[in-house]
């Protein structure tokens, strides 16, 4: 318990998200830049630090990947960033707080979907899980209006077994190491699903 309170009030930002989600994060949207990291917790080459301001920066034509601060004031900031939906694509870890003005604004009326994770994310350096629940939120080129399109439970993924992508599967991946999907079912469903 004592840990679980030091993630809300260490006074630092510096939580690593855990490698194997981000590998599986990345190798689905293989991201071109981290938007709050610093020169020991980045996980992309390319990465803006705190005196980059990623908030405030430009996501014009990026692949973003962004695990925010979790401190109190910092995250609608960069919330609202990836609700212009200039990236490419933008994937945001973030507290799963559905009740509040930030969730409201940014995530139920721009985002194109949310995965809400199953359990409690357990970060770099932290000896047991987060206290609250987590949620992957993902904003895709052009922005779209209303509730995401797509809405599901996920599971922390697994450091030592890749599996399908797809979020109704369980399946272990043993082919190729750029397979994404276990079958030609579930690679059909998903890009139905994505393109409409």
């Amino acid at each position: 318990m004592q840990n679980q309170a030091s993630l809300l009030s260490t006074g630092t930002d510096d939580w690593r998200t855990p490698r194997a989600l981000f590998g599986a994060l990345h190798r689905e949207f293989d991201f071109t830049v981290d938007a709050a990291a610093d020169q020991d917790n980045h996980l992309v080459p390319r990465y803006w630090t705190a005196a980059h301001d990623g908030a405030a920066r430009s996501w014009a034509k990026e692949r973003v990947w962004c695990n925010p601060p979790y401190s109190r004031g910092r995250q609608p900031g960069f919330l609202a960033r990836a609700a212009k939906c200039e990236a490419a694509v933008a994937v945001l870890l973030i507290p799963a707080r559905p009740d509040t003005r930030a969730w409201h604004e940014h995530v139920w009326e721009a985002a194109s979907e949310v995965r809400f994770i199953r359990g409690r994310v357990r970060f770099e350096g932290a000896t047991s899980g987060a206290p609250f629940p987590s949620a992957i939120v993902v904003y895709r080129a052009g922005g779209r209006r209303g509730r995401p399109a797509l809405v599901w439970p996920c599971e922390m993924p697994d450091a030592d077994v890749r599996r399908c992508m797809a979020p109704w599967c369980d399946v272990p991946l043993t082919g190729r190491a750029d397979q994404r999907t276990c079958s030609d079912r579930c690679r059909q469903v998903l890009s139905r699903l994505a393109h409409p």
